[in-house]
């Protein structure tokens, strides 16, 4: 089994994508929502991708895993954190930290959410947590494929300083 899953083709427009798994990051308060999803990626057979996924319930942890961890995909409910009673959610820092990085913003269909301002409308799509699994999938296809480039160094700092590489040379 794991030298199937090795030998996996990587469906990526880009050639770098076929050394790297692809890093996807879910945003969600909800546990069924995180690990919903978490399965449909790497267990329903709908992607030919491999994916490393990390769920996180806590959008200022998220900001900063962004930042660090630099997903290709970001998979959020904002919504939650909008109703929060703090009096300024950390939205705007979110988004800065998101960038470039597609952005699939989903809503739960039963609840009435304040928009959010035009300014912050990043998102790549907007989706209902009532949408077909074929819909969902289709969107993170589209949204990965539209995703920039990874960034390669174009110079590499070494990781001996001269002196450690005479010492290592003796």
């Amino acid at each position: 089994m794991m030298k199937g899953f090795l030998k996996r083709k990587v469906d990526c427009p880009s050639s770098e994508c076929e050394t790297f798994m692809l890093k996807i990051l879910v945003i969600d308060r909800c546990h069924f929502t995180r690990t919903g999803i978490e399965a449909l990626l790497n267990h329903s057979g709908r992607f030919s991708s491999s994916f490393l996924v990390s769920g996180i319930n806590n959008l200022l942890l998220a900001k900063e895993h962004i930042l660090q961890w630099k997903p290709h995909l970001v998979i959020a409910d904002l919504y939650s954190f909008i109703s929060e009673t703090h009096s300024s959610p950390p939205i705007n820092p979110f988004f800065m930290s998101c960038g470039v990085i597609p952005l699939i913003l989903l809503q739960s269909a039963d609840r009435q959410h304040a928009p959010i301002a035009p300014s912050q409308s990043v998102a790549h799509s907007v989706l209902t947590k009532h949408t077909t699994l074929n819909t969902l999938s289709h969107t993170i296809q589209e949204a990965l494929q539209v995703r920039p480039a990874l960034e390669i160094p174009k110079n590499a700092t070494p990781l001996l300083t001269p002196q450690e590489e005479k010492v290592l040379s003796m």
